[in-house]
């Protein structure tokens, strides 16, 4: 149940601190290596995320540590044919995060095992907000605030995407998002509240130790130029390329009626 505007409650968010930080593990499925865990790729679903009979159970939409940032997670209806969920659902969103969310680009990345992606965002305006999930492969995915003045600013937010879970992560204007593909072929879906301007799109240094993600990596990463180019998050604020916290409070405000 919704709580609040989004303002509201981001303001009663404490300020940052390191405890903020934590990695989201939903329960394990098949098995490829992450740091010292192994991931399973192949199993047949957990009971906690099957449901029987012939109703659709929905979707659970929860706030992450960094407030505009919100983890959806899937319920699956299983019979012998196999299972099927709702991934999105604009009313619930809405519902439970305030966030009017009209999808407008879909996207997709095809991407081999250990490439990193990001840290990526949208200047405001247009702004560009973004529902991520994985569907096919598994991926380390991150949420990133990059809106200057926020109480959250530069920490992060991890989830552990992989297909057969079905949980997506909503991403509001400010919150920039990186992934790391965990095995070969990983897609990662975007369904997007605008469509892409080109010129618009903030580039910030994934491997920046001031933010200090753990991508627990066995080697270099593979990444484009642009990407492995990228300012840090000091040098982004210095060169004036962030959002502000307020702008991205504005852009997250639902249009009345």
């Amino acid at each position: 149940m919704n709580s609040g505007s989004y303002a509201q409650r981001a303001a009663r968010h404490s300020a940052p601190s390191v405890d903020r930080r934590h990695l989201h593990l939903p329960t394990p499925l098949p098995s490829v290596r992450f740091g010292a865990r192994l991931i399973p790729t192949e199993f047949p679903l957990p009971p906690s995320l099957c449901k029987e009979g012939n109703h659709v159970p929905g979707i659970e939409v929860s706030e992450t540590s960094i407030p505009g940032a919100y983890r959806i997670k899937t319920n699956h209806l299983r019979d012998r044919r196999g299972h099927f969920y709702e991934a999105w659902q604009f009313s619930e969103l809405l519902k439970q995060a305030g966030h009017h969310f009209l999808i407008q680009q879909v996207n997709y990345s095809v991407s081999k095992k250990n490439t990193l992606r990001g840290i990526h965002g949208t200047t405001i305006p247009p702004g560009q907000t973004k529902l991520v999930t994985c569907v096919r492969g598994a991926a380390m995915d991150v949420a990133v605030d990059l809106r200057v003045g926020s109480p959250t600013f530069g920490q992060y937010d991890v989830t552990l995407q992989e297909a057969r879970s079905g949980i997506g992560v909503y991403l509001a204007d400010g919150i920039g998002h990186a992934f790391l593909a965990l095995t070969d072929d990983t897609c990662m879906n975007y369904l997007c509240g605008a469509e892409y301007v080109h010129g618009t799109m903030i580039d910030v240094q994934a491997l920046d130790p001031a933010i200090g993600i753990p991508w627990e990596l066995d080697g270099p990463p593979i990444t484009s130029d642009k990407d492995a180019a990228a300012p840090t998050l000091a040098e982004a604020v210095e060169r004036g390329l962030l959002p502000t916290y307020e702008q991205a409070l504005a852009a997250a405000t639902p249009p009345p009626g």
